[in-house]
């Protein structure tokens, strides 16, 4: 069967005051635009592939149904809204109906889409919780299993860190997905749900719905890891046996992302994009290393807000490692 590939501008066939006839496609999280809540999906036509914007984030449990399904629908009291250089969107808001199309009605088949639903890290943070989402992703670090005792049972959970070439972010496995990862290795991980804790979002393995993951192209240029496992050690003795960077920069008050300074006053936050004043922001500190402990090397590491110090007493007389408080 022949696929499709993105949608296109709006043909002449769809003019707002007619009903479209169509199949539904890549509906997608609800995202956020400044203090407007919003989703997308594509609807193919006879002829034509177009773009749905809808403001309306309740009607989108309604769309994915139709996309699950792969059953005709029929589109009716739409608005449209031109894209500069993209034609016109089809605007779904509270008033337009969308229900099943008869067979008879249909003279064209489902064709499935080629698309590109794997998000970056740094994205994550425009999208609202409790959304599905995948990602590309290397392995950075990984914990113990851990059992947890709660009132319905016990519950294994793994923790770790993904980080890609944006940014970072925290998973936690559960359950039957514990120990399916590996460390340093990279994946295409899928039906991860988008939390949050303290502030900071995290993905987790869903209560309904399948994980998936599969083995993905290695990334270059790795983002400097900002996140750190929601529960690790505080303090690991070890000696250091390398140091390959030590950087310092301000922390963002909303995501906790980097932030460049503009001037002396003001700076804005390399994920979030949010404009803030300097003088208000907490430093974070990055040190990147390598250490052994009881002989046996210890992985690579890049902590945030990680303090790194020789205790006077074992400060070397020339260039040796020694113990060190990490």
């Amino acid at each position: 069967m022949e696929k499709i590939s993105e949608a296109s501008p709006i043909k002449a066939g769809v003019e707002e005051g007619k009903d479209i006839l169509c199949f539904v496609h890549n509906v997608s999280p609800v995202k956020q635009s400044q203090k407007t809540a919003y989703f997308t999906a594509q609807l193919q036509t006879s002829n034509d592939l177009v773009r749905a914007v809808s403001f309306s984030p309740k009607r989108r449990s309604e769309l994915c149904k139709y996309e699950n399904a792969k059953s005709p629908v029929k589109v009716s009291k739409f608005k449209m809204s031109a894209r500069k250089g993209y034609g016109n969107d089809v605007i779904i808001n509270n008033y337009t109906s969308v229900t099943p199309a008869s067979s008879e009605s249909i003279t064209f088949k489902y064709q499935p889409m080629v698309t590109s639903a794997v998000a970056t890290i740094s994205s994550l943070q425009n999208l609202s919780l409790e959304q599905l989402v995948s990602v590309h992703a290397k392995v950075l670090e990984l914990s113990s299993v851990k059992v947890l005792h709660t009132a319905h049972g016990p519950l294994k959970k793994q923790e770790g860190v993904l980080v890609d070439e944006t940014s970072s972010i925290n998973i936690i496995l559960w359950e039957s997905e514990v120990e399916k990862l590996e460390e340093g290795q990279t994946y295409i991980l899928s039906n991860l749900r988008l939390k949050e804790s303290h502030g900071e979002k995290y993905v987790n393995t869903p209560k309904t719905g399948e994980f998936k993951f599969e083995a993905g192209e290695e990334l270059k240029d790795l983002a400097e890891a900002d996140s750190l496992p929601l529960e690790i050690i505080s303090t690991i003795s070890a000696d250091i046996v390398g140091i390959a960077s030590i950087t310092k920069s301000l922390s963002c008050m909303g995501c906790k992302g980097k932030v460049v300074a503009e001037d002396d006053f003001l700076g804005v936050c390399s994920t979030c994009k949010m404009k803030q004043k300097i003088f208000m922001l907490s430093s974070k500190l990055v040190c990147k290393h390598s250490c052994t402990k009881q002989r046996r090397f210890l992985q690579e590491y890049s902590y945030s807000c990680i303090q790194c110090t020789i205790p006077e007493a074992n400060k070397p007389d020339k260039l040796a490692s020694k113990s060190s408080t990490c």
